[in-house]
């Protein structure tokens, strides 16, 4: 069985979904494993540490045109003037990659009509079976990371509390929007460089985590609609006042922090707007905004993606793309969240392929196959958008 990664070509994006230390496990699995020549160079791998672990480089796409079994991707395959992912495949080929499946109806079409198996990685369920497959939290978690890393750069004062016979600096406070895995991993950076840490979310499940790193949770009530006698007007009260003690909350905590993490997203939706524009204009001289989801709408107003702007002297910095920012670390564990779903889907005794169907890590992020779109979500996403047009 063939497998090929291919150059990403998008913007922004210096991972590869192969390096050398995961192509050796697909060798030893038994799989022919082949490489577009410069695939690696950004994250810094090269041509010579691929072939040096018996990877096939190709140089030119026509040489391997038809023969892949396998495609590996950090970005969706395209197939158009500008790209030609997809034609390295074999009819009914299986695809690896991200997919960003609620946004583009077009490219599912065209998996569609080559008969392709593409699964979505960013749809990976997150319960302990999974975890190895799953490159959300692989990719947040280095996210949140760079993204301390980068507000104490541009931060004009030291992140540590510092005694020294010239007088004391008081340590940063920083806070974190958003505790999911970005966002713990953000709150984990900063206390290490010694700021005094905060975090704010809905999910108040998530406290005992955001405690258990030492910040302090900022609690908000829980929004209880469970009474299916409440009337649908007070129903909307209750959600609009609630928002009114979120926006609230968030603006005062602001107001004391001089660095903010913005780490909040749903799945297949845009980021909701946590930090309004009044919201920086109160914010201390010199504060520090982090947009980790610049690239999915942001969660500040004023965030302008794939760019880091001063205004109402605050930084706010929204980069695109967060994990490419440290590419060599994200590609490889990117790179082993890939091989551990192909090791998941591949019986190597039969050497054949198992799709486990009734599966609920195939059913996640199982979004076309046999000509079809069989995810249930993005079924309905579409059916929702043609009603529309």
């Amino acid at each position: 069985m063939k497998i090929a990664a291919l150059k990403e070509c998008q913007i922004e994006e210096s991972r590869v979904a192969l390096t050398p230390e995961v192509a050796q496990k697909y060798i030893d699995y038994g799989f022919d494993v082949y490489i577009e020549s410069g695939a690696g160079e950004e994250s810094f791998f090269s041509d010579n540490d691929y072939k040096k672990v018996g990877v096939k480089v190709f140089h030119n796409r026509r040489e391997v045109k038809g023969k892949i079994d396998v495609l590996l991707k950090v970005q969706p395959p395209m197939e158009d003037e500008n790209y030609q992912d997809i034609s390295i495949l074999k009819k009914r080929g299986i695809v690896l990659s991200t997919l960003d499946p609620y946004d583009d109806a077009d490219k599912l079409q065209l998996y569609c009509k080559k008969r392709l198996t593409c699964f979505a990685m960013e749809l990976m369920p997150r319960f302990t079976r999974s975890q190895p497959m799953d490159i959300y939290s692989s990719q947040a978690n280095l996210a949140g990371y760079k993204a301390v890393i980068d507000a104490a750069s541009s931060f004009s004062h030291a992140f540590p509390m510092m005694t020294t016979a010239a007088g004391t600096i008081m340590p940063a406070k920083v806070l974190v929007l958003g505790a999911g895995v970005a966002g713990l991993q953000a709150i984990s950076t900063a206390k290490r460089l010694g700021a005094i840490v905060s975090a704010f979310d809905t999910r108040n499940s998530v406290k005992e985590n955001v405690e258990s790193l030492g910040a302090q949770f900022i609690d908000m009530p829980i929004l209880d609609l469970s009474d299916e006698n409440t009337p649908e007007d007070t129903k909307k009260e209750i959600i609009s006042n609630h928002k009114q003690l979120k926006d609230h909350k968030i603006h005062e905590a602001v107001k004391t922090h001089d660095i903010i993490i913005c780490s909040t997203l749903a799945e297949g939706a845009k980021a909701p707007l946590l930090i309004s524009e009044k919201m920086v204009q109160d914010m201390k001289p010199g504060s520090i905004i982090v947009d980790l989801v610049a690239d999915y709408g942001g969660n500040v107003e004023l965030t302008k993606p794939g760019t880091i702007r001063q205004i109402y002297d605050v930084i706010i910095i929204g980069y695109n793309n967060y994990p490419s920012r440290i590419s060599s670390d994200s590609s490889e564990l990117y790179a082993n969240n890939l091989f551990h779903m192909l090791s998941f889907i591949y019986d190597k005794d039969s050497q054949k392929i198992d799709m486990k169907m009734n599966d609920h890590v195939i059913q996640a992020t199982l979004i076309t196959h046999d000509g079809k779109v069989v995810h249930s979500k993005v079924l309905a996403a579409l059916q929702k958008y043609q009603n529309e047009k």
